[in-house]
């Protein structure tokens, strides 16, 4: 049975962490421009272009411009209200599998 659960975690944690919710998780911290999301995520710049472009499609996410920067940094991505949301929801889903995995594996040892 915990063979079972285990390897359930396992597709759980791929349907959960999608590249976007990956890209989610980073900007909960704060704003992130292209190059650190790119650096942060290990993604394709082509894929993570088109990841944040159906994320602010959907209001997930905003691109923000501030002038007063210099020109390498005045576009950053942040997190919409909504996106805020669903990153924490992200967060404690993540923190659920993870007291999943640490009671199934006690289980399996037993």
């Amino acid at each position: 049975m915990a063979e079972v659960m285990i390897g359930m975690k396992e597709e759980i944690e791929k349907a959960l962490f999608t590249k976007k919710m990956k890209i989610l998780l980073f900007l909960a911290d704060g704003p992130l421009r292209f190059t650190d999301l790119k650096n942060k995520t290990k993604f394709y710049a082509d894929t993570l272009s088109s990841c944040l472009w159906e994320m602010r499609k959907l209001g997930i996410i905003r691109l923000n411009f501030d002038e007063t920067k210099p020109f390498k940094e005045r576009m950053a991505y942040s997190l919409t209200d909504m996106g805020q949301k669903l990153a924490e929801l992200g967060k404690k889903f993540a923190e659920g599998i993870k007291n999943l995995h640490t009671l199934y594996k006690g289980v399996s040892e037993n």
